[in-house]
C-alpha cells in the first residue's frame, strides 16, 4: 500500500509482485535449515538468499553455515 501512497512507477509494482510469488512458490523461507552429508560428516546449513535464475527458469539459493538471526554485523 505504501507504493500507491508514494506513487511508485509500475515497474516497482511488478517487482514487488514477482518477489512475493517467488517467496511463496518455493515452499522454503530464508533461514530454513538443511542437513548436509559431506565427507567429513553432517553439517546443518541455512538458506541465506533465494534467487530466480531466468536463464535456467528455476529458483536457486545460497546456503550459509551461520544462522542469519544470530549473526552479528561488523562495521
Amino acid at each position: 500500500m505504501s507504493l500507491l501512497k508514494h506513487r511508485a512507477p509500475k515497474q516497482q509494482y511488478y517487482l514487488e509482485i514477482g518477489s512475493y510469488f517467488i517467496r511463496k512458490g518455493t515452499g522454503y523461507k530464508v533461514g530454513d535449515a538443511f542437513e548436509y552429508q559431506g565427507k567429513k560428516g553432517s553439517k546443518q546449513l541455512r538458506i541465506a538468499n533465494l534467487y530466480y535464475n531466468f536463464k535456467l527458469n528455476k529458483i536457486t539459493y545460497k546456503l550459509d553455515k551461520n544462522p542469519i538471526l544470530n549473526r552479528s554485523e561488523k562495521k
